[in-house]
């Protein structure tokens, strides 16, 4: 994410009813600083009350997840996920009060070496 977007998204959080994070595939499935998708991710859970559904295309991280889980407004989570998440990350999520779907897709090698 870069600065203007960052600016952008935290303008308009009290507003959003959807939220889709893209990862750039350049960092090859890590991003080179997961802290900004973090932050704003506390933002969301601070500042987004009327956010309900949340999609992330590219494979998050755990610290990210840990971050979705204080999003109690969700209720329709996507993501992306690879090897590097841990199921204790993924417990996290149970405690999401209002989430109602959930779906997690794998990015494998196959994927990544094919976006490059």
């Amino acid at each position: 994410m870069d600065d203007i977007s960052l600016f952008i998204a935290f303008q308009v959080l009290p507003s959003i009813n959807v939220l889709q994070i893209s990862r750039d595939h350049r960092f090859q499935g890590q991003e080179l600083h997961p802290e900004y998708t973090i932050a704003l991710i506390s933002a969301v859970a601070d500042h987004a009350q009327n956010l309900t559904a949340l999609h992330f295309i590219r494979p998050v991280t755990n610290g990210i997840i840990n971050a979705i889980s204080q999003v109690s407004s969700v209720t329709s989570l996507s993501l992306s996920m690879n090897h590097t998440i841990t199921d204790e990350a993924l417990l996290m999520l149970d405690h999401l009060p209002s989430l109602e779907k959930r779906a997690f897709y794998e990015e494998d090698r196959r994927t990544l070496a094919a976006e490059r």
